[in-house]
């Protein structure tokens, strides 16, 4: 969850991770309010549009605060893409 909200004044987790990975681009492609779903729908073009080395997802927040079980997003997952 890319959580800003209430965050006055704080170094977001993206700002980290580019200040301590200089040599790498960093896009972050988050949609406030996305669920797993839609992350993984979005997937394949944001990887065939950046070509990245590295890819990091952070999915199953907001299906969580909307009461989803960790089963249920589990069973999202596309078997043997995301372990």
């Amino acid at each position: 969850m890319d959580l800003k909200f209430n965050t006055a004044g704080c170094i977001c987790w993206i700002q980290k991770l580019q200040s301590s990975h200089p040599d790498y681009t960093i896009y972050n492609a988050s949609i406030s309010g996305d669920t797993t779903a839609g992350g993984l729908a979005r997937l394949p073009h944001l990887l065939k549009r950046y070509q990245p080395e590295v890819v990091l997802l952070e999915l199953g927040a907001n299906d969580g605060l909307r009461g989803m079980s960790l089963k249920a997003i589990q069973k999202i997952r596309c078997p043997g893409f995301i372990t």
